[in-house]
């Protein structure tokens, strides 16, 4: 942009100076954005209706421009933050906000100066669940509400909310949620009834009764994170596991062929391939 001096001396003599100089704008830099609220690796935890405070800081080198902090939420609902100029590089961020549905959330804040010139984005995770404890719940109570999903009837929840629920179930287990497929009611629904799919080869008898096992322990580990997101206290695993039979592997069945019939339902046609079964087992 040009420069423009004008000098004038006692006699009113005047001279003038015409130069161009380049003139650039220095974005803001050094965006931090963090919950003071319960924070573990970097995940901020909340309930519903609980107001969460968020502090940060923004560092911008010209002490005059204004900035300003765009910060979504995640869950449609976004503020916009004027930074305060006191003079100095560093300039205080801070916000609130409260979620009403239980789910997974990313917060995203981006700061800008009065010439758009970006600091950069930062974003945070927060995991939200029920504050108030609700009377349903239960391996049963989930197990019922899967399959109804499944198979596209009513249920307690809608689809977003079933989604939300597992979406907090693999974000609180790295176990389930890198190991097991929690994305789909139908995926819940498997894990939830034990329904093991069949593989490429046949397990041994051995193998198989580690599969059982296994299985248990997801079902359980499973239901008892969604009764947390659903905000029902007393999440006693260990309980959930406790063993209320003696079980002993009589024998191994492969189902041969399937029957569906009217006001029946499926039936499995199966052979005995390992030890023997009787009617009366279960």
């Amino acid at each position: 942009m040009p420069v423009s001096i004008d000098v004038t001396d006692k006699d009113r003599a005047a001279t003038e100076e015409v130069e161009s100089q380049e003139v650039t704008n220095t974005p803001a830099y050094g965006v931090t954005f963090a919950s003071t609220q319960l924070v573990d690796r970097g995940i901020t935890f909340a309930r519903t209706g609980r107001i969460v405070q968020w502090s940060g800081t923004v560092s911008d080198r010209s002490v005059v421009d204004p900035l300003l902090a765009d910060v979504d939420w995640g869950d449609g609902y976004s503020s916009d933050v004027l930074l305060a100029n006191t003079g100095t590089v560093t300039r205080a961020l801070s916000a609130d906000h409260g979620y009403v549905e239980p789910c997974v959330y990313t917060v995203t804040v981006d700061v800008a100066d009065d010439d758009t010139g970006s600091a950069g984005t930062v974003r945070r995770t927060v995991v939200v669940t029920r504050a108030t404890a609700d009377r349903l719940g239960g391996i049963r109570f989930w197990t019922r509400q899967f399959r109804r999903l499944d198979s596209g009837r009513a249920a307690a929840l809608t689809p977003t909310q079933a989604s939300c629920y597992l979406s907090v179930a693999r974000e609180l287990s790295t176990t389930l949620g890198g190991r097991l497929r929690l994305r789909t009611s139908p995926e819940a629904y498997d894990v939830l009834s034990m329904t093991r799919r069949s593989g490429p080869t046949r397990p041994d008898l051995g193998q198989a009764e580690l599969q059982v096992e296994r299985a248990k322990l997801d079902r359980a580990l499973l239901g008892a994170l969604l009764d947390f997101s659903y905000g029902r206290p007393g999440m006693d695993l260990f309980g959930m596991l406790e063993k209320k039979f003696t079980e002993q592997t009589q024998g191994r069945a492969e189902v041969r062929q399937v029957f569906r019939v009217t006001k029946v339902g499926t039936i499995a046609g199966c052979m005995v391939t390992e030890g023997s079964l009787k009617r009366t087992l279960s």
